[in-house]
């Protein structure tokens, strides 16, 4: 598929095997109940987001690690239209290209945490002043 690219950031990528099932669980179990289940797009999840004014809670992992991989979200909302379709095609080219365990290693690896943090190892030293592998 190409390489991606991180945002920048003071970071220290994490491998699938090193992490701690408990934060895959948490994230997965928040995030995106049916992530073993879809293909990128959780058609019912995002039916249910826009039905019920909350469109925010309709992405999956697949696109929260699509739009991670942007350098900002869109503010204008034709932008942010045309966007969210590019966030869905490469939600599922991520599908078809990587395994959910390495979707879920990436999404860990890139999004960010607050106070600026990047990556899962860096976000559980600063939050919990511990290692994030198992």
């Amino acid at each position: 598929m190409g390489k991606y690219y991180l945002p920048s950031g003071n970071r220290s990528i994490v491998k699938y095997k090193e992490i701690s099932p408990n934060v895959i669980n948490a994230l997965v179990s928040t995030e995106d109940k049916r992530f073993y289940e879809h293909s990128g797009i959780d058609i019912k999840g995002t039916l249910r987001a826009v039905f019920s004014g909350r469109a925010r809670r309709g992405s999956t992992i697949t696109q929260q690690l699509a739009l991670a991989l942007f350098n900002k979200r869109a503010n204008n909302p034709v932008k942010r239209v045309i966007q969210k379709l590019k966030e869905w095609i490469i939600a599922v080219k991520l599908e078809r290209n990587f395994t959910k365990e390495e979707i879920l290693a990436l999404y860990l690896n890139a999004v960010p945490y607050p106070d600026n943090v990047f990556g899962i190892r860096n976000a559980s030293k600063t939050f919990s002043r511990k290692s994030p592998v198992s």
